[in-house]
C-alpha cells in the first residue's frame, strides 16, 4: 500500500523544516554562546553603571574609547579615559590636572587599571605631594594609535580640560601606522613631501564593529589565531624579520611635525608639555627601532619648550633587572615596571611641587 499524498506532505514539511533547522544551528549556537559569554563576563567583570566594550566609532578617528565602559582588563570614566575616577569639574583648587597621550605603552592593555603607569603616578601624587590629595592624571593613551591619533584627541580635549601637564609617550607607533597606509594606497613619503603631516590610518582592529562587539571573534583572536599563526610560520618556514637601525627619515619628519604641533597646543592652552623617551628593558633590533622616533625626538621637543625626560635610569642595574620592569614585548611596562616608571615621573616632576 502507497503512502497518500497528504502523508508525502507531511513527510516534505517534516524534512524542509528539519533543513532549515540545521541550516540554522550554527547561527543559533553562536547566539547562544555569545549570550552565555556575555552574562558570564558580566557577573566576572561588570561595573554598575558601565556597557561592556571600551571602544565605539568615531568619524575622525576609526573608534575612540567609549565613555563608562569597561572589559576585562579595567574600565573608562566620563570622558573615556582610562580611569575609574570621573573628570573633575570643576578641577579642585590646588590641584594638578595630567594627561598622558600616547599608544599601547601608555595605555598600557597589559594591566589592569589602577595598575598601569598613569594611574600609579595618579596614586603616588595623592599620597606624596603636598595638596595633591585631588591631583588627577587622566589615560588618554590607546592601542596602536600614532601620534597623529593622539593630536587628533588632544585637539578635543586639551582646550576645554586645560590640563596643567601633558605627558607625551608616543612614537613606536609610527612605522605600523605607515604601513597600515600603505596597504590603504597612501604614501607617508608623498605625504611628508607635500607637506601633509599628521595623517593616520582610520583602519585600526577597533575600527570594525565585528573585533570591537563580538565575544567570540575576541576569544578567537586572543587564543585561536596566535596558534593558527604559529603553526603556518612553522611549516612556511618564514624567514626573521628585519628592521632599520634607526628611523625612515621621511616617518621621522611627520613625527616632528605632529609633535612640534601637540606641544604647541599644550602650551596655548596653558599647560606644560612634557615629553618622555620611550624605553626598552630588552634591546633587539625591533624594539630599538620602535622606540628610535622617541629618541629622535628628544631634542626636538626641547627646542619645541617641552620638557623632556629620559626615564633610561630605571635601567640600571642587571640586563634582567631591567628585563623583568617589561612584558615579552620588551617595550609595555610589568606591573613592578609601571610602579618604578610612575615613582620617576613623579621624582622628576613633582616631588616638591607645592602648587598648580
Amino acid at each position: 500500500m502507497g503512502i497518500d499524498a497528504s502523508a508525502k506532505g507531511r513527510l516534505n514539511w517534516k524534512r524542509i523544516l528539519f533543513r532549515c533547522f540545521m541550516s540554522f544551528l550554527p547561527i543559533i549556537a553562536l547566539i547562544a554562546f555569545e549570550s552565555g559569554t556575555r552574562v558570564f563576563f558580566w557577573i566576572e567583570y561588570g561595573v554598575p553603571g558601565k556597557r561592556y566594550g571600551i571602544w565605539r566609532r568615531d568619524p575622525d578617528l576609526g573608534a575612540i574609547h567609549k565613555e563608562n565602559a569597561y572589559n576585562s582588563m579595567g574600565e573608562t570614566n566620563n570622558m573615556g579615559f582610562r580611569n575609574r575616577e570621573d573628570v573633575y569639574d570643576p578641577k579642585p583648587a590646588e590641584s594638578l590636572r595630567i594627561m598622558a597621550y600616547g599608544g599601547s605603552m601608555t595605555f598600557c592593555y597589559q594591566l589592569h587599571t589602577e595598575e598601569a603607569w598613569p594611574a600609579r603616578l595618579e596614586q603616588t601624587m595623592r599620597s606624596q605631594r603636598v595638596g595633591g590629595e585631588k591631583d588627577q592624571v587622566l589615560n588618554a593613551g590607546a592601542v596602536m594609535w600614532s601620534i597623529g591619533h593622539a593630536y587628533a584627541r588632544a585637539q578635543r580635549e586639551i582646550p576645554i580640560l586645560k590640563p596643567d601637564y601633558v605627558l607625551i609617550y608616543s612614537g613606536a607607533n609610527e612605522p605600523a601606522n605607515t604601513e597600515l597606509l600603505e596597504e590603504e594606497g597612501i604614501s607617508m613619503e608623498q605625504l611628508v613631501k607635500q607637506g601633509r603631516f599628521g595623517v593616520f590610518t582610520k583602519h585600526l582592529s577597533q575600527a570594525s564593529w565585528i573585533k570591537r562587539e563580538l565575544f567570540t571573534f575576541k576569544i578567537y583572536e586572543k587564543y585561536v589565531a596566535p596558534k593558527a599563526q604559529d603553526a603556518l610560520s612553522a611549516v612556511m618556514h618564514s624567514p626573521p624579520e628585519t628592521y632599520p637601525s634607526g628611523p625612515i627619515p621621511y616617518v621621522l619628519e611627520n613625527y616632528l611635525h605632529v609633535l612640534g604641533e601637540m606641544i604647541q597646543l599644550v602650551k596655548e592652552s596653558g599647560g606644560q608639555p612634557v615629553f618622555v623617551v620611550e624605553i626598552t628593558g630588552a634591546p633587539s633590533e625591533k624594539t630599538l627601532y620602535v622606540t628610535s622616533y622617541s629618541r629622535g625626538g628628544a631634542k626636538y621637543a626641547a627646542e619645541h619648550g617641552a620638557l623632556v625626560i629620559d626615564p633610561s635610569p630605571i635601567l640600571e642595574g642587571s640586563p634582567e633587572d631591567a628585563k623583568s620592569l617589561f612584558v615579552e614585548t620588551g617595550v609595555h611596562y610589568s606591573e613592578p615596571g609601571a610602579r618604578k616608571f610612575a615613582s620617576f615621573l613623579f621624582d622628576r616632576l613633582f616631588a616638591g611641587h607645592t602648587g598648580p
